[in-house]
């Protein structure tokens, strides 16, 4: 069962800027039919669904808010939960309602107010079920401990409508707050532009009604900025921080900046920062969203406020970032084809040397913005199973620069690096950026491909229902046989391969931001879901699936994996790097903490399914294997062996369930950035850790 698409057929994404259409946020989380109840015990004698080594729950509805370990200090630090009470697609089901604490460091006088949709089971959680026991959540009026108590348990309202409620007010500025910012000053850029600042602080004025004397010192701002560039930009680099150095960038931009940037900082109220600093952005959007559509700036500010909507944690946010995709989409058509923007090298080439870096900026900067939309819809493919609306080749021509010249800080060192590139064919060579964004495009190109296929079985099987029983047969198969039994080359699916092993093999796989690390899970992530379906991975541990659906859906995996025990072993081994990456990333990517819920749920799958009790088998360190021909004989030969994964141990389908939620909780507990979802993660796996099926609201 496939996710409701709430995308618009990508032949028909030439909708104006006034986008946003008729459609409410309710309406749309209204779409799916299906209701399906949750909080169902995991029968431990029933076929295909013992869950052996973790503890038994007689009943999910009886228990009491103290019995599960929901609350979630972290380094002496309260978070403020008020973007992640909903959850977004597709683990909206996961969240327990009456299950979670809610930690705020301090209480907004006019908060946010936090919409709630009936959620029972449902990914977009549609229909309530007719069981009077599970609670009816309501719209929240303010971001307080007190509210978050009162609206458990009652019901919904309007999903978009705390932009209509006042705006919320900053924290007060507590004593050492500038020596904790001054720490998150990384030299990226020397300071924020004054009239920048002076235009947002404006904007907040205007939309408080009056001057609160809260808006936050130039200097906190300028932390949240350096944060940016060091541990988000990396990831989706599309503005230059010498953008920020000349002052050319507006009010609405500083804002977006900073509110993903105060995701990573120490300051103790930084949830609270990030939460007002993402509803001024909101609101900005809306009021510009006519007058700037020309202004790259803009574009950027919408792109920035669609990542704090894909990782916030609210289903609510998730409806409005699919109301709203088109958007950014006709903002990157009207900027990559006006006159002037560049889709071939050949703008740099022809460039006069003594004036052309500030203009090639320019033009980088649309081609950069371009694919980083993309790399953005395809995320949304891999994590909620929702097409792309568009191509990466409908608006760029051409991949982005390498990141060395896109890194020059003057156009004498650019010119420089561009005469080395040009001599020297392998400094061009792809980044680590570059390469994401073939692969991702690769991997789109080839799920359109086997949807198409799957889609025409369906329709077959429709028409002629003696076809039926082939179809289901044919579920077991591998992606990769289903594709060449449709007729595609098997080049094309071993070019995708290759493309993915040298990712993995190259140093580009960790890419660097001043001395920091960062992981990129992407590629594995990939290398997953080529093989195993995300709603097979999710169904088959309850998420989005009731019972019944959950043990029919089980039992196929099971065929699946042992049909296809060289692929489910390749598959594990993509999990514990991504598990072991996680490990030792306190400032995960936007997309890391998803990629990190769908390895923890393989990995606990296949211990279930496929782990060895035997202690007498050879051991193998899997999340230390790391060269390709080790890799491909432990797949090969690795039947009877002990695997071992660090921070879990052995799998032995026993203790070892109980080890892997518990330590995912705790790595998860760890991390800074996007707490919303982390901690609501963390009480989904404290319910599969007593034998329960995930709860959604």
């Amino acid at each position: 069962m496939a996710p409701p698409d709430f995308s618009s057929d990508p032949g028909s994404t030439t909708v104006s800027l006034e986008t946003t259409s008729q459609i409410t946020d309710a309406a749309l989380l209204r779409r799916s039919p299906i209701s399906i109840p949750m909080g169902d015990t995991l029968s431990e004698g029933m076929h295909g669904t013992d869950w052996s080594g973790l503890s038994h729950i007689s009943g999910s509805g009886d228990r009491s808010d103290s019995e599960l370990p929901t609350n979630f200090p972290s380094n002496g630090i309260n978070y403020f939960n008020g973007l992640s009470t909903d959850f977004n697609l597709p683990l909206a089901w996961m969240i327990p309602v009456n299950e979670t604490s809610f930690q705020i460091p301090c209480t907004l006088e006019s908060g946010i107010s936090d919409s709630y949709i009936s959620s029972y089971g449902n990914m977009v959680a549609i229909e309530p079920t007719n069981n009077d026991e599970l609670p009816r959540p309501e719209v929240e009026s303010h971001i307080t401990v007190e509210a978050h108590r009162r609206v458990l348990g009652k019901t919904a309202g309007t999903v978009d409508s705390h932009l209509t409620r006042s705006c919320p007010s900053f924290p007060m500025l507590e004593e050492n707050t500038l020596q904790i910012v001054g720490a998150e000053i990384f030299g990226h850029v020397s300071a924020i532009p004054t009239k920048a600042y002076t235009d947002a602080r404006s904007f907040y004025i205007s939309e408080r009604g009056h001057d609160d004397m809260l808006f936050p010192h130039s200097r906190m701002l300028h932390a949240f900025v350096e944060l940016y560039f060091e541990y988000f930009d990396p990831y989706l680099p599309f503005l230059h921080p010498v953008r920020v150095e000349r002052g050319d960038i507006c009010g609405v931009l500083l804002i977006a900046v900073a509110a993903i940037g105060s995701q990573y900082s120490e300051v103790k109220d930084a949830p609270t920062y990030t939460t007002v600093l993402h509803y001024l952005l909101r609101k900005a959007v809306k009021v510009h969203v006519f007058t700037r559509r020309t202004e790259i700036s803009f574009a950027q500010s919408v792109l920035l406020r669609d990542v704090g909507l894909l990782a916030s944690g609210r289903k609510s946010d998730h409806a409005v970032l699919q109301r709203e995709r088109n958007m950014i989409t006709n903002l990157c058509r009207s900027l990559s084809t006006r006159a002037g923007a560049p889709d071939s090298e050949d703008f740099v080439v022809d460039q006069n040397l003594d004036h052309g870096w500030m203009p090639w900026l320019q033009g980088e900067e649309v081609v950069r913005l371009v694919h980083c939309v993309y790399t953005l819809e395809c995320f949304q493919l891999i994590l909620f199973d929702q097409r792309p609306l568009f191509r990466v080749t409908d608006f760029a021509q051409r991949l982005p620069c390498t990141h060395v010249v896109w890194n020059c800080r003057s156009e004498r060192s650019w010119n420089e690096q561009k005469r080395y590139e040009a001599s020297d064919n392998q400094a061009s060579r792809f980044d680590h950026f570059a390469s994401n964004i073939q692969i991702l495009s690769l991997y789109a190109d080839e799920r359109a491909i086997l949807d198409q296929v799957r889609s025409s079985r369906r329709l077959s099987a429709l028409l002629r229902p003696e076809l039926a029983i082939a179809l289901q047969e044919q579920d077991v198969n591998s992606n990769r046989d289903s594709l060449l039994s449709s007729g595609v080359s098997p080049d094309d699916i071993t070019y995708l391969d290759q493309r993915i092993e040298d990712a993995i093999t190259s140093t580009h796989l960790s890419c660097h931001a001043g001395d920091h690390t960062m992981y990129d899970p992407v590629v594995h992530v990939i290398s997953i879901l080529r093989n195993i379906p995300l709603r097979m991975i999710y169904a088959s541990v309850g998420w989005q699936a009731n019972l019944a659906e959950m043990q029919k859906t089980r039992e196929r995996l099971k065929e699946y994996l042992r049909r296809n025990l060289d692929t489910a072993r390749i598959c594990l081994w993509h999990a514990a790097q991504i598990y072991a990456f996680t490990r030792n990333d306190r400032y995960p990517a936007y997309y890391a903490t998803l990629s990190f819920a769908i390895a923890v749920t393989y990995i606990l799958l296949y211990d279930q399914i496929l782990g060895q009790k035997d202690t007498s088998g050879d051991l193998v360190r899997l999340d230390k294997i790391k060269e390709k021909i080790d890799i491909t004989a432990w797949a090969r030969d690795g039947e009877g062996s002990r695997v071992h994964i660090t921070g879990i141990g052995i799998l032995n389908s026993t203790e070892s369930s109980q080890r892997l939620l518990a330590d995912a909780g705790n790595i998860l507990r760890s991390q800074r950035p996007w707490r919303g979802i982390s901690e609501d993660l963390v009480g989904c796996f404290a319910q599969m850790s007593q034998g329960r099926m995930p709860r959604g609201m």
